[in-house]
């Protein structure tokens, strides 16, 4: 598979319906490269309220010179507590890197960041709470 520098990807956890969001953290793919950023658009999967805005946007972006992920969320909707993203896995693969880097963060909240450990060793883990 191919993916071009400078991109995020963002997975869910598979879930069956709606009703079974957020099912687990969401993971943040990070390939390295450039700058880059994505925007994650929740709602409540029932209604139409978001026509009228009821969302909740999470813009994660990425610093290729610091080598920092960060995110704000802004605006909420109708069951956020309970159906909205609270849990942070971060990936990131790096072409100077033989094995990616996992960073865990245990709380997504309405923002914050986290830089690549320059001295990890690719293989290990970190857990980061923000």
């Amino acid at each position: 598979a191919f993916v071009r520098r400078g991109t995020i990807i963002v997975l869910a956890p598979i879930v069956q319906s709606t009703d079974e969001l957020p099912g687990g953290p969401l993971e943040v793919q990070i390939y390295t490269g450039r700058d880059c950023s994505f925007e994650l658009v929740e709602d409540d999967g029932e209604s139409v309220a978001y026509e009228s805005g009821s969302v909740r946007a999470t813009t994660f972006r990425w610093y290729e010179s610091a080598g920092t992920l960060s995110w704000r969320a802004r605006g909420s909707f109708n069951g956020a507590d309970k159906k909205a993203f609270k849990e942070l896995m971060v990936t990131v693969f790096d072409a100077q890197r033989t094995q990616p880097v996992h960073m865990n963060v245990t709380k997504l909240l309405d923002g914050g960041s986290l830089m690549l450990p320059k001295a990890a060793h690719p293989a290990q883990e970190r857990d980061l709470h923000v």
